[in-house]
């Protein structure tokens, strides 16, 4: 991760959110809402800039903030400046490469304004009106709700609430930890088959998917009873399974007798360093994605302040059927 991006993002977020006053000794203050469009299967915002408009896919998978070259094109953003001993790559394996641009004066989702995001442009075209993707450098500087249910992410700083619930809108409520990373992933831990693995909210999935060694490691693997392939994703060399575990649990909440589909999530992801030819698969990546299926089932804050998740059913699946299209999107 580049250490300038980061800053800048975490000063551009200072910048705009600021801090709450010094005057009471407990408070948790509401910095703004985030309107979001779930309709078309995965969270949509809206993002306004130069007076051209365009839709933002959220992506909690990913730390930058990034707009296809055809969609800065489509909101008057120049190509920006190339980066120095930083890289990209796909899933694939190959080098991305990627320019980056500061952005001023923005307005998401309708209402909420950023003076000052850096974005990543990637050389993509396409005809969609999505024009990019959000990530939590926009969210990292503060505790963050999910309420997709209701259409909403809201924005939060906390001063002074040491242990105190922060899950405003219930007293039924689950906790579990965060893992705090570099890159200000979501990562929590949850349990298969009592298993504890690091998951991540990844909001860019529709459904929760297991990386296939974890699967493998709670005694579910290609070739058992029960075990069917869905498919392929990028090529045959990535196989989709789909099996039964005993169970699954987040924090205080656990399901019995759930089917999650399975596959090696980043057998083909690496990186590299700048003056160095050897390849080496990223360490530490989350044994489980948590996709929209669970953000969807749930109101989610992320107490980033406390280092701890607060979440209550809404109802529903937790975790949806697993299906192809879902299930091994790239």
């Amino acid at each position: 991760m580049n250490s300038k991006i980061v800053s800048a993002a975490l000063a551009a977020c200072a910048a705009v959110w600021g801090a709450a006053p010094a005057s009471a000794a407990r408070q948790f203050t509401k910095l703004g809402d985030i309107k979001v469009d779930t309709k078309r299967g995965a969270p949509m915002i809206e993002i306004e800039v130069n007076g051209k408009t365009g839709l933002m896919a959220l992506d909690t998978a990913a730390f930058n903030t990034m707009l296809t070259r055809s969609g800065a094109d489509a909101l008057g953003i120049p190509r920006g400046d190339k980066l120095n001993n930083f890289q990209v790559f796909g899933s694939d394996g190959k080098e991305i490469q990627t320019t980056v641009r500061t952005l001023t004066d923005v307005v998401l989702g309708s209402t909420f304004r950023v003076k000052q995001l850096p974005v990543l442009i990637l050389p993509q075209t396409g005809g969609s009106d999505v024009v990019g993707s959000i990530g939590v450098d926009i969210l990292a500087a503060s505790d963050i709700e999910f309420d997709l249910a209701n259409g909403n992410i809201a924005l939060f700083t906390s001063k002074g609430c040491g242990k105190d619930s922060l899950a405003y809108w219930t007293d039924r409520y689950s906790t579990a930890a965060l893992k705090r990373t570099d890159d200000y992933k979501i990562i929590t831990t949850v349990a298969l088959n009592g298993r504890p693995l690091m998951a991540q909210i990844s909001s860019s999935r529709s459904n929760s998917i297991v990386d296939q060694s974890a699967a493998a490691g709670a005694g579910v693997k290609p070739g058992d009873a029960g075990v069917e392939m869905l498919g392929s994703a990028g090529g045959a060399a990535r196989q989709v399974w789909t099996g039964s575990f005993e169970s699954f649990a987040v924090g205080e909440e656990q399901i019995k007798n759930v089917r999650l589909p399975f596959a090696d999530l980043w057998g083909r992801m690496v990186s590299s360093s700048t003056g160095s030819n050897v390849r080496t698969k990223f360490e530490n990546m989350p044994a489980m994605l948590l996709g929209l299926d669970f953000l969807r089932a749930h109101r989610v804050l992320i107490a980033n302040s406390q280092g701890k998740m607060y979440f209550s059913y809404n109802g529903g699946p937790i975790l949806a059927k697993p299906t192809e299209t879902g299930a091994i999107k790239p």
